[in-house]
């Protein structure tokens, strides 16, 4: 039987219709926590456009977290393949919104 990332792997490769993506690691700022895994995919949904996935934050614990565990997904007009990296990308989508502190928490894993 497949891990639980094996099928979410294949979930998004289903997704992207197996467009390979880049992988970039993230440490995780909680203890006990392994690293992240963002999944970053050039031209998708269509081209210019830059497209990430976190894999890692549903396995960290929320007070908020009771009907499921999230992950985070960002899709954005660009060329630029920096945005879905936190502390960069994110935090510049969520400037100025009030789900800015809520945002950068969930990358770090929990609060």
């Amino acid at each position: 039987m497949p891990s639980r990332v094996e099928r979410y792997l294949a979930h998004l490769d289903r997704l992207s219709g197996g467009v390979e993506p880049l992988f970039q690691p993230i440490e995780s700022t909680k203890p006990g926590l392994k690293r992240i895994a963002v999944m970053i995919y050039k031209d998708l949904p269509e081209p210019g456009y830059i497209t990430g996935f976190t894999y890692g934050l549903s396995l960290g614990d929320h007070p908020d977290w009771r009907l499921g565990r999230p992950e985070l997904c960002i899709s954005v007009r660009s060329d630029k393949i920096d945005w879905p990296w936190p502390w960069d990308g994110w935090q510049r989508a969520c400037a100025g919104s009030a789900r800015s502190a809520t945002a950068t928490r969930s990358v770090s894993a929990g609060p």
